[in-house]
């Protein structure tokens, strides 16, 4: 039997969040103001975070095997994120390359089983089942990328493919870590964002990388934690997020999701636009599928157009394009995987 609206928590929450005006929601007419509100934001977001001071020592790191495919190499490393955590990742070189230097991308897979392997199109033979459903989605646009001539950071994220913990009984397999996290003042989207910090760290530490030349892609949980990472370190000069940029109404609160895409506190401060709006002007592409049944596509129109103000205010507004594909919750890649090869290749220190 369901519980009558004065009865239920669920509709008291969503009165709460009705009646809520964000704190740092972008109420903004000049450059000026906006400067402060992004200086001033970034903050709140990063307290919410949990996040931990970064380490100002590059990154621990252990190199695995090194195989050579028909047009790429592909590299095993494991670099060490936060203190004594390990992430596993596989680094695709372009085998062709004019210059030493080559713009670099972190692909970060979204909630789904097949982790870095579909990512990178790592597959074996053996394995059609996950062949098929890598491709449904269209997941290996970290595979996408470096046939365009982009190195490709592809780890495993926490809690998928080597990282995977046992999952609780009847819960998804962030659950138990999102709970410890939380028991311990911290985030499990925080530790996430910290290790794609890293990550960014290790990669300007390579010798065939251009460390002004470093993109962020990802579907879903790897869109959320895209986002998340553009919007507080600028040394990220491109962004693509796909499958959950989205009004927080007509996503997070009005559809279950796995824990790992909740901070507690955010719905009082900011929506998804805000945010995004943190990445102005560096470019930043934004991907729906107009059918998406869980990050639905007039939610997501709506929070772009949000971010599109502080481009705008930036003098930047070409910088911020979308795509709204005919399609559910997958990805897409037929404008932003070129895109992202156009800016990584034009962009530099300075330029924004």
């Amino acid at each position: 039997m369901a519980a009558s609206s004065k009865c239920s928590v669920i509709s008291f929450l969503s009165r709460v969040y009705d009646s809520s005006k964000p704190s740092h929601a972008m109420r903004l007419s000049s450059g000026p103001a906006l400067a402060a509100w992004r200086k001033e934001f970034r903050k709140a977001l990063m307290d919410l975070l949990r996040l931990d001071p970064v380490p100002s020592r590059p990154p621990c790191v252990r190199c695995g095997k090194t195989e050579e495919l028909e047009d790429h190499i592909r590299e095993s490393v494991e670099i060490e994120t936060l203190d004594g955590l390990w992430m596993p990742a596989y680094v695709l070189v372009p085998k062709k390359r004019q210059t030493e230097e080559l713009p670099a991308v972190i692909a970060l897979h979204g909630h789904v089983m097949a982790a870095k392997e579909g990512t990178a199109h790592a597959f074996g033979e053996d394995n059609k089942e996950l062949a098929e459903r890598t491709q449904r989605m269209k997941g290996d646009y970290g595979y996408q990328a470096v046939r365009h001539g982009i190195i490709s950071f592809v780890p495993d994220v926490s809690c998928f493919g080597q990282r995977l913990d046992e999952p609780v009984q009847g819960g998804s397999v962030c659950l138990k870590a999102f709970l410890n996290a939380l028991l311990l003042g911290k985030t499990l989207l925080g530790i996430r964002v910290q290790e794609v910090l890293r990550a960014v760290d290790y990669l300007r530490l390579r010798e065939d990388v251009h460390p002004e030349r470093i993109g962020c892609i990802g579907l879903s949980g790897g869109g959320t934690q895209t986002l998340f990472a553009a919007a507080l370190d600028e040394r990220i000069s491109a962004a693509v997020v796909s499958g959950f940029l989205c009004r927080f109404k007509d996503s997070l609160l009005d559809i279950v999701h796995c824990a790992c895409n909740y901070v507690p506190g955010l719905a009082r401060i900011c929506d998804m636009g805000d945010i995004a709006g943190l990445i102005a002007p560096r470019p930043l592409f934004v991907e729906s599928g107009r059918s998406d049944p869980i990050f639905p596509s007039g939610g997501a129109v709506a929070e772009f157009r949000r971010a599109q103000k502080a481009y705008e205010l930036l003098g930047a507004k070409e910088h911020i394009q979308m795509e709204v594909f005919e399609g559910e919750h997958r990805f897409s890649g037929s404008r932003s995987i070129p895109w992202l090869r156009e800016q990584l290749s034009t962009t530099a220190k300075g330029a924004y």
